[in-house]
C-alpha cells in the first residue's frame, strides 16, 4: 500500500511540474529566450512618413513656393524583424533586432506638351533596434543610418548638374516610448544626430497616437483606424511636420495587415535633399505590415 501511495504521489507531483510548465509556457515564464519571434512588441508607427514599413500612396501635392500641383507617389518598401527576446517577467523583457526601408518617390506634372515625370528621389535606411516592454508600455531605442539620392529622372528634368547637399546622410540615435491602451496607442520621444561633422542640426522630437477600433464584437478582422503622427526637426527651427489619415485595417490583430488611408500631410518634404521645401499633399495610401 505504501508503494503504491508512493507512485500515487509521485505521479501528482510530475502532474503538478507539467500543469506550471505549461501555464509558464502559456503565460511567458521569466527568463524565457525565444529566437526569430514573428512579432514585434513595437510596431512603427504607422503615419511616420520615413518609418520601415511598404506602403503605396497616390496623392495630389502642392510645394509652397510652387503654384502648379502635381501627382506624387511616393512608394515604401520596409520591413522590421526581431532576432531575439527574452522575457524577463510577466508582461515584461526585451527584445532586438533590425529595421529596413527603401523609400522611392515618383512624380507627374503638367507641362504645356505632355505630362512629364519620373524618380524623384530614393532613401536608403538601415536601423539596429532595441525594445523594452513592462506593461502596457515599450520603449524602443533605435540607431540608424539614412542616405538620400535625387532620381536621375529629377536631375534631368530640372537641369541640375551642382552636387546637392548631404543634409539628409546621417546617423541618429532615437528614443521613443509608447503606451497602449484598449484601442489607442500613444507615442513620444526624441533623436539625435550622432554624425560627425554633420551639417545638419542634431535634434529631432516626435509623437503622435493611432486609434484602433473594430467594426463589431464578431467582426475583428475588419478595423476602423485614424492617427497622427507629428515631427519637429531642428534643422527647421522647429516647425511643426503633420501627418494625419483615417481609414480601415483588414487584419487578425490591431497591428498588421492591410491598412486603406484618407491621408494628408503638410511640413518640410519628408525625403530627399529637397526637405528645405514646405509642402502638402492629400490622397490615398495602402500600407502592409506583414508578419514573418
Amino acid at each position: 500500500m505504501k508503494f503504491h501511495n508512493k507512485i500515487r504521489h509521485h505521479n501528482i507531483f510530475k502532474m503538478l511540474l507539467l500543469g506550471v510548465f505549461l501555464t509558464c509556457q502559456l503565460l511567458g515564464a521569466p527568463n524565457q529566450i525565444t529566437f526569430f519571434p514573428r512579432d514585434s512588441w513595437f510596431k512603427p508607427p504607422l503615419l511616420d512618413p520615413a518609418a520601415a514599413q511598404s506602403s503605396a500612396s497616390l496623392l495630389r501635392f502642392q510645394a509652397t513656393d510652387d503654384p502648379t500641383p502635381k501627382v506624387y507617389s511616393p512608394v515604401n518598401l520596409g520591413f522590421q524583424k526581431i532576432l531575439i527576446r527574452k522575457q524577463t517577467g510577466f508582461h515584461k523583457g526585451w527584445e532586438a533586432g533590425v529595421e529596413f526601408g527603401i523609400h522611392t518617390q515618383f512624380s507627374i506634372i503638367s507641362t504645356p506638351t505632355a505630362p512629364m515625370g519620373g524618380l524623384d528621389n530614393t532613401d536608403y535606411l538601415i536601423a539596429g533596434i532595441w525594445h523594452y516592454k513592462h506593461g502596457r508600455t515599450v520603449e524602443r531605442v533605435q540607431l540608424f543610418h539614412q542616405s538620400s539620392h535625387l532620381g536621375d529622372d529629377y536631375l534631368i528634368r530640372n537641369q541640375i548638374v551642382e552636387p546637392n547637399n548631404r543634409s539628409q546622410n546621417y546617423e541618429q540615435l532615437s528614443y521613443l516610448r509608447a503606451h497602449t491602451g484598449k484601442s489607442t496607442r500613444w507615442y513620444y520621444g526624441l533623436g539625435v544626430n550622432i554624425s560627425p561633422n554633420t551639417v545638419r542640426e542634431r535634434i529631432v522630437v516626435q509623437g503622435g497616437m493611432e486609434i484602433v477600433q473594430p467594426m463589431g464584437e464578431n467582426n475583428r478582422a475588419i478595423q476602423l483606424l485614424a492617427g497622427v503622427n507629428v515631427k519637429l526637426y531642428g534643422e527647421h527651427d522647429y516647425y511643426p511636420n503633420l501627418k494625419t489619415g483615417a481609414g480601415v485595417r483588414f487584419s487578425r490583430d490591431k497591428r498588421s495587415g492591410l491598412t486603406l488611408l484618407v491621408e494628408y500631410y503638410h511640413g518640410h518634404l519628408p525625403y530627399s535633399t529637397l526637405a528645405y521645401q514646405k509642402v502638402s499633399w492629400l490622397g490615398l495610401g495602402a500600407y502592409l505590415q506583414p508578419r514573418f
